[in-house]
């Protein structure tokens, strides 16, 4: 009887002494206070006499930290994802622009050829009109600004479309790596 009273109380001992909860964290700065506490009482607890209770508190708070590691991966898979699904709006958003942008330009390119086709003669030989080829001049100056601006406008988009494109590239890479260590840290519980 005296042995049973003895096991049963190292079994409450071993059993009873780890009082940490394996609470799951919401956030990835919760993940990681949590990460900084579990391995802070590894350290501590390594640092004591080597004993069962202790042997059995520092395997439970290394599962505890394997568990904080895993939301904490989990939850940059999720932000990752989120930003890249945002890149790949802004990359259609840009895109799109850019071809209503191009077209735009194309359009106004034609008819500036169009109306280069009028002869030069006609400014010589219609006199009368003269007022009205003055106005029309002005007009094509203000049509070329215009239409450099918005030369420069599809460029300035382009190079943007090209970034975003690249970010999304690199988030993507990140995102497999992250995978890839959720993975493992799922292999190690």
């Amino acid at each position: 009887m005296k042995k049973y009273v003895q096991v049963a109380g190292v079994f409450l001992l071993l059993f009873g002494s780890f009082s940490m909860s394996t609470q799951a964290c919401s956030s990835k700065d919760e993940c990681q206070k949590q990460i900084q506490e579990y391995e802070q009482k590894i350290k501590d607890l390594g640092q004591q006499k080597t004993s069962l209770t202790s042997q059995i508190t520092i395997m439970n708070t290394k599962i505890a930290l394997t568990e904080a590691r895993i939301k904490n991966t989990q939850q940059l898979i999720i932000l990752t994802t989120e930003e890249i699904q945002s890149l790949s709006v802004k990359i259609d958003d840009l895109n799109t622009s850019l071809d209503e942008l191009t077209k735009i330009l194309l359009h106004k390119i034609v008819e500036v050829y169009k109306q280069r086709q009028v002869s030069g003669y006609s400014y010589i030989l219609n006199a009368d009109n003269a007022g009205d080829e003055a106005v029309a001049a002005k007009y094509l100056q203000a049509a070329k600004r215009s239409d450099q601006i918005l030369a420069i406008r599809i460029q300035k988009s382009k190079i943007t479309f090209e970034e975003q494109k690249e970010l999304r590239e690199k988030k993507k890479e990140e995102l497999e790596n992250l995978t890839q260590v959720l993975d493992a840290q799922k292999k190690r519980t």
